[in-house]
């Protein structure tokens, strides 16, 4: 059976792969703020700079984190030739909340279950459309995942390192894009259930919230608090 489960799951990463790159030059997306996000991370790579803060906000008149032109930065230094590595970075992240997913369904309940999640995130529609689109909103799916997992993995084991990524992902999907923000509630309701935790988790838990929102700060610090005076 746990052979038929790894082929079972490297068929569903295919489909999810295939699905996604198939008649691609015909659907990555090049609007304004794709185009846009794609000439800063090319600019910073080429000044020698670190972006500290990211794109507006839509919700306000201030900015996410760093953290999106940093994942841009990185898939553009790997082939800085092609206008589209960036696009094809995004897609295989798309590609691998598909492969991800199934590990964490296994978490949740078990290898059935976890191949029907991994099944419908490969054929689902919008993840497919996402994994073309050069926005703020593609990674959220990702690290949403990861801050599931972080809390499985504290509540069945109680490692106090899961207390920092508990927090810490949250707070990044935050920092990318504010519709993170509502996974804030993964950690209040985990220690609704198994208490509050003692000092020494908390410590980390503090410092999984500090160090997304570091970027944000040493802005803010030189440009008199802009973004955390508007949001």
């Amino acid at each position: 059976m746990t052979k038929r489960i790894v082929v079972a799951t490297w068929i569903i990463v295919v489909i999810a792969f295939v699905l996604r790159f198939y008649n691609y030059n015909n659907r990555w997306g090049l609007a304004y703020d794709q185009a846009h996000d794609a000439l800063v991370a090319r600019y910073a790579l080429e000044a020698g700079k670190i972006p500290l803060v990211g794109p507006f906000s839509s919700a306000g008149a201030f900015q996410t984190g760093g953290e999106w032109y940093w994942l841009i930065m990185g898939a553009t230094a790997l082939h800085p030739q092609s206008i589209l590595t960036p696009w094809i970075m995004l897609t295989l992240l798309s590609v691998l909340f598909v492969y991800s997913i199934i590990l964490v369904g296994k978490e949740l309940i078990d290898k059935r279950y976890a191949l029907v999640v991994g099944l419908l995130s490969a054929f689902s529609t919008a993840q497919i459309a996402q994994s073309v689109n050069l926005t703020n909103q593609s990674p959220i799916a990702l690290v949403s995942l990861f801050a599931i997992w972080s809390m499985t993995r504290y509540v069945k084991t109680r490692n106090k390192i899961y207390v920092f990524f508990l927090f810490f992902f949250p707070v990044l999907a935050a920092t990318i894009h504010l519709q993170g923000a509502a996974l804030i509630v993964l950690p209040v309701v985990t220690f609704l259930f198994v208490g509050i935790p003692p000092l020494s988790q908390a410590v980390l838990g503090g410092l999984g919230i500090i160090l997304p929102l570091t970027p944000i700060l040493l802005y803010d610090i030189q440009h008199k608090f802009f973004n955390i005076r508007n949001m």
